[in-house]
């Protein structure tokens, strides 16, 4: 789960808006492989798992970050 802010951290390092973050992991908007990498090295820079390939492609992730109803 995400903890308090992190995501606001993570969305701020990227560039990108809170929003367009959570489109992102919410799998309502796509990432092109350039941010999702970038979306990657922040977040191993703050600790947290996720890959780029999470990001790419959140309706076939199983990591608990990505808010993907299925």
């Amino acid at each position: 789960m995400w903890q308090h802010g992190q995501k606001t951290e993570l969305a701020k390092r990227c560039g990108i808006s809170l929003q367009y973050l959570s489109d992102i992991l919410y799998g309502r908007k796509r990432a092109l492989p350039e941010l999702a990498e970038s979306i990657e090295r922040s977040a191993v820079r703050m600790g947290i798992e996720l890959s780029r390939l999470d990001v790419m492609y959140p309706n076939e992730s199983r990591n608990p970050l990505i808010l993907v109803k299925k």
